[in-house]
């Protein structure tokens, strides 16, 4: 006996009282026993006969029509008005066994909902947004169901029984071929055109009436800029003309839905449909054709379905005659209520082959007249695994994942055990609709899931938290176009020809879970809603490693620094009108937000009209900004916010950014949020690409940890956007919000216009923002408590010294905090303008304080730190405040703070200026490279600097920047960011920068470098470019050579990161071999080696003067080569 929870929810709200009751069984019927399935096309009455049952997969044993069951609740989608939907798991239906025959009868429901307009004495249709076939699921387990079987009718007087000889019927033609929007829920027919204009469509009448009027309803689609005209005709009469105005801008159709009443008398008439334009380029397309007839009741050996009247009078009832009724082996089912069908055997035989029943008109009603038994086979499918999502207890982040993807979601699922301590459940799509939908595709079959979890367990202060949808979905929710991409559903909306922002998608819907919710924008988020997009295993493989690598802080364990975390990026687009000057303003409102709520983060600008646009051929370009966005997020940073125009490839008109862009990321540990307040740039639901903001969560080297973006254009509105960074910024708990807790917060704090709905999280929303786990106070500045009322004074060129310790949230000293400590010191906020490079008159003035006077590392034992620099002379010498910026890390955790309690300006003219100047190592890739040797057309300048004094990385425009050039003055880079000090030596580090897809061929790289008292130098370095696509390149040389004592071997190559073993051999002029060596442990990015040989034998005796040869073989994950020879030569030697 299964135990249900009873919920019981009464809401009032603005007047009205919604009373709602569910049923959840604590375990679902599917738990145990074996399950079988079938598909149902239509409504009908079906049949399965006992050879059925083996073709589904039952065992001949199991088969016993005592024993047999059958399940399922399909009455159309599933409402958005959660008050409209009480279902939760599988209802049994009554069937009819003859056991002597070994078949069953069913009546089944597909997924077309019809329903009967009284106002309009006419039934309408709404098509289900996701299967055009329900699931029924069958059993033969003793122990399952109540063995329901159609049972009789209580009889019913015929007294005062109005008597009727005729009911109400329709036809329906609807094909779903085309999306013309690529959005929304509603799918086109038939195309007509100027050299295509006709279609033919035959209809299915019934028994029709000519003794009554038959309404047929067009709906028709003009898909042309010209005004367009349909006309009507049955057989060769003409009903009537459609007319529609043309379509406006922002429309993908303009419609039409119109009624022409006529008399047809043919029950298989032929209705013609003739299209009429203006010119060649004029189109249109049919929506469907709607039939209201009404039929005489006239039986001929098939079934015949009748439709009741309903009436509004209390015991009113209809006695309907049936002609034509010539056997006496007649059944009459009410199948009404599917639940509860029953067979009527009260009816009349009458003269003239007539039969007489009683209908009772309390509500419209559905009967089948038949005798015989040869009714449709459903569509077999197979074997059902037991599954019981209803026995889930309190759940704090709900997966449903697509099959495909289940290891994978099953692994994040572990992932957040570990880390967060939460509980987790996974379910798959096909569970999901097995118990909550009845086994037909519904995407708010997962409403239902997290209802359940929310009804049962909010009480208790256990709601579910956040829901992660796992796998890519499309508007082509039904595989219409056959591309077999759609793995979750998408909900779309209704709206599917205004291409303005109003067809939208949203996964909003299932985070809807009060009683009164209606799927409306007013509606409030229960709970934070994410998707990852991915296509194949290898995306969602990428995802979990992406999660992982952010969950675990997997850069502090590798010792790498993790200060991006105290970093915010701020983007705007520039004005292309004078209006558009709010990108600005609402990136400035950002800004101010963050200052305010948590002023440790550091908020870099990166406005275009701040750099000089460029005109080209293709149209003006911001090289500049885009260079240093791609430089910021090579570096990574905790979020990274762009506003302004953009597509589903690129961000604004000047492609700011693009895939290639995106795709060039190599910020692997470093993975930020991105927010883009832009339109289209998540349009994710495409069925034949992937979207540039898909792009950013899909790279495998870097890009964003996770997405907020919009799948449609949406308004220029910044409230959601700065909602989003009130809640980004904030710790709860002393914790960072997750994801998808910071997105629903934001949400529901905006009131929302309809074109945001297309806003959603594309990540994991069960994520925590990675805001620094402690806080990090200065205690002291040279010597002195800090004083908020007397602020120290800091001048160019003198010492400072920082002391500070790393606190909880109660301002406790962490003691065991052992590791390092990154100090930035930042110069006073200045102030920038635009450009106004379209020449708008708008100009605007903004605050950055980005001018990095220092930067340095050294320990933190203990939970404390000591810190000395020396202040460099670029500074500006008014006076303000400065800032020192935190950045703490062990190999598990870290901490952040800042200090602005001081004064910085002015020199301190006492110190003595000696000249001393940067010395540097230059190379490319790493330290193995040779001057003019080989590298792929993706290599990374590196450099090795060190002085007596501090390096200068200040940037304040005074020409003293850290600079490199490519071959040219046209290729310049800054390079001040990129400076990493050293951890030991505060005068010492390196710089390492990447560059992408340079050209083939010879290239020469300069390094400038400046020391804090403005002393510079100069390196130079040349290479060569093979690209890693036009096949492998190996060069194989030794230095020096000719040699005495000993020479060393590299090999440089253009194929980095595949070689995975790695011999070098050396042979004698006769071609014996002398030598192996193992070069596997000297595989470097772009070389291996150096490898030093001493010119002797493998058993290490000397070899005489002479020439000798050496090749390297070489392993690579798909092939095996062999360099070319070189030649050595030893000379000069005594043996």
């Amino acid at each position: 006996m299964k135990r249900f929870i009873l919920i019981l929810a009464i809401i009032f709200q603005t007047g009205f009282c919604v009373s709602q009751t569910i049923n959840y069984p604590d375990s679902s019927v599917l738990s145990s026993g074996n399950w079988y399935y079938v598909n149902i096309p239509s409504n009908n009455i079906y049949k399965l006969t006992y050879n059925d049952f083996l073709a589904l997969g039952v065992e001949e044993e199991e088969i016993n029509f005592d024993n047999l069951s059958i399940w399922g609740n399909c009455e159309g989608a599933i409402s958005d008005t959660n008050s409209n939907y009480t279902q939760s798991d599988l209802t049994e239906k009554a069937i009819y066994v003859n056991k002597q025959e070994k078949y069953v009868l069913f009546y089944a429901k597909s997924t077309i909902k019809y329903e009967f307009d009284t106002p309009n004495n006419s039934f309408y249709f709404t098509i289900h947004p996701y299967s055009d076939v329900s699931t029924y699921f069958i059993t033969f387990d003793s122990s399952i169901g109540e063995k329901k079987r159609i049972t009789e009718r209580e009889s019913i007087e015929s007294e005062n029984a109005e008597e009727s000889r005729f009911a109400k019927d329709f036809f329906l033609h609807k094909r779903e071929l085309v999306n013309l929007l690529g959005s929304g829920r509603n799918w086109f027919g038939e195309s007509f055109s100027i050299s295509s204009n006709q279609n033919s469509f035959p209809l299915s009448l019934q028994g029709i009436s000519n003794q009554h009027p038959t309404k047929i309803t067009l709906c028709l689609a003009n898909e042309s800029s010209n005004p367009v005209s349909f006309t009507c005709k049955i057989g060769s009469t003409e009903v009537g003309q459609v007319n529609i105005t043309f379509k406006h801008d922002d429309y993908a159709a303009q419609l039409s839905t119109k009624e022409f009443y006529t008399t047809i008398s043919n029950e298989s008439p032929t209705l013609l449909l003739q299209f009429n334009g203006n010119s060649n380029v004029d189109k249109g397309r049919l929506d469907y054709i709607l039939v209201n007839y009404t039929k005489k009741l006239r039986f001929n050996n098939s079934a015949l379905k009748i439709y009741s009247n309903k009436s509004e009078e209390l015991n009113k009832k209809t006695c309907y005659v049936v002609e034509n009724v010539r056997t006496n082996n007649i059944k009459i089912w009410d199948v009404t209520n599917q639940n509860d069908i029953y067979s009527i055997t009260d009816f009349q035989r009458g003269d003239n082959n007539e039969l007489r029943v009683i209908i009772p008109n309390d509500t419209l009603r559905t009967l089948y007249i038949f005798s015989s038994t040869s009714f449709p086979t459903p569509i077999l499918k197979g074997k059902v695994e037991n599954q019981n999502l209803h026995a889930w207890g309190p759940t704090d982040f709900i997966i449903v994942t697509a099959p495909e993807f289940k290891q994978q979601a099953d692994s994040l699922a572990q992932l957040h055990r570990e880390y967060d301590g939460i509980t987790v459940n996974v379910a798959t799509t096909l569970q999901v609709y097995n118990e909550f939908s009845s086994g037909t595709k519904d995407f708010l079959a997962i409403r239902e899931l997290a209802r359940m979890l929310y009804n049962k367990y909010s009480s208790e202060g256990k709601a579910p938290k956040n829901i992660l949808l796992f796998g890519d979905g499309t508007f082509d929710n039904k595989n219409i176009l056959g591309m077999n991409n759609n793995f979750i559903p998408t909900y779309q909306s209704i709206n599917s020809i205004i291409d303005a922002g109003t067809s939208y998608t949203t996964d909003d819907p299932i985070g809807y879970l009060s009683p009164y919710s209606k799927g409306s924008i007013i509606d409030t988020l229960k709970i934070g809603i994410g998707r990852i997009p991915c296509n194949n295993e290898s995306e969602a493989n990428n995802f979990l490693n992406k999660c992982k690598r952010y969950i675990s802080k997997e850069d502090l364990a590798k010792g790498k620094l993790g200060s991006w975390r105290n970093n915010i990026t701020l983007t705007a687009d520039d004005a292309d009108t004078w209006g558009e000057r709010y990108f600005i303003d609402n990136a400035e409102t950002i800004y101010y937000e963050i200052k305010e709520t948590n002023p440790i983060l550091n908020v870099e600008k990166i406005y275009s009209d701040a750099y000089k646009q460029y005109a080209s051929s293709s149209g003006a370009t911001d090289p500049d900004a885009s260079k240093a966005i791609n430089q910021r997020m090579k570096k990574g940073c905790l979020l990274f916010n762009y506003v302004g125009h953009g597509s589903e490839d690129h961000l604004s008109s000047e492609r700011l950014i693009t895939i290639t862009d995106i795709t060039s990321w190599d910020n692997y540990y470093s993975l930020p949020i991105v927010i883009t307040s832009t339109c289209e740039f998540t349009r994710f639901d495409m069925i034949d690409k992937q979207s540039a903001g898909e792009f950013i969560l899909s790279s495998q080297n870097g890009g964003g940890i996770a997405l907020i973006s919009a799948s449609r254009k949406i308004p220029s509105r910044n409230e959601i956007n700065t909602n989003i960074h009130r809640y980004a910024v904030i710790k709860e708990n002393n914790k960072g919000l997750t994801f998808g807790e910071m997105f629903m917060k934001a949400k529901n704090a905006t009131t929302l216009v309809v074109e945001e709905r297309s806003f959603g999280l594309f990540g994991d929303p069960a994520l925590r923002i990675d805001l620094p786990e402690y806080n990090i106070q200065t205690t002291k500045i040279n010597n002195k408590e800090i004083n908020p009322t007397t602020p120290d004074t800091i001048k160019a060129l003198s010492q400072m010294t920082i002391e500070g310790m790393v606190t909880d949230h109660t301002n406790n000293i962490i003691q065991d905090f052992n590791g390092k400590i990154e100090i930035t010191l930042l110069d006073k906020a200045s102030n920038y303008y635009t450009l106004d490079n379209e020449g708008l008159n708008t100009d605007i003035e903004f605050e950055q304080q980005k001018n990095i006077l220092h930067k340095g590392i050294t320990n933190v034992e203990n939970g404390k730190f000591t810190y000395t620099l020396t202040i460099p002379k670029d500074i500006a010498y008014n006076y303000g405040k400065g800032k020192i910026s935190f950045y703490a890390q062990t190999d598990k955790t870290d901490a952040a703070g800042y200090c602005d309690n001081f004064i910085i300006g002015g020199i301190d003219t006492s110190v003595v200026i000696e000249e001393t100047r940067p010395q540097i190592s230059l190379y490319i890739n790493d330290t193995n490279f040779i001057n003019g040797g080989i590298t792929d057309e993706n290599p990374k300048l590196f450099a090795i600097i060190s002085d007596q004094i501090a390096i200068n990385t200040v940037g304040s425009g005074l020409g003293h920047d850290i600079m490199a050039r490519l071959d040219n003055a046209a290729n310049t880079f800054v390079l001040n960011d990129y400076f990493e000090v050293d951890s030991i030596n505060p005068n010492k580090g390196t710089i390492t920068f990447p560059f992408n897809n340079l050209s083939q061929g010879e290239h020469t790289l300069s390094l400038k470098v400046w020391n804090i008292f403005n002393f510079s130098s100069d390196a130079t370095i040349n290479f060569v470019v093979n690209s890693s696509e036009e096949g492998n390149v190996m060069k194989l040389k030794n230095y020096p050579n000719p040699f005495s004592d000993n020479t060393q071997i590299i090999l440089q190559h253009n194929q980095p990161s595949t070689i995975q073993r790695a011999e070098l051999q050396i042979f004698n002029q006769d071609g014996r071999l002398i030598t192996n060596i193992d070069a596997t442990p000297y595989i470097g990015t772009y070389s291996i080696g150096p490898i030093t040989w001493e010119g002797t034998t493998e058993g290490g005796e000397k070899l005489s003067n002479g020439i000798y040869f050496c090749r390297m073989q070489i392993k690579t994950q798909t092939d095996k080569i062999t360099t070319p020879i070189q030649k050595i030569i030893i000379f000069n030697r005594e043996k």
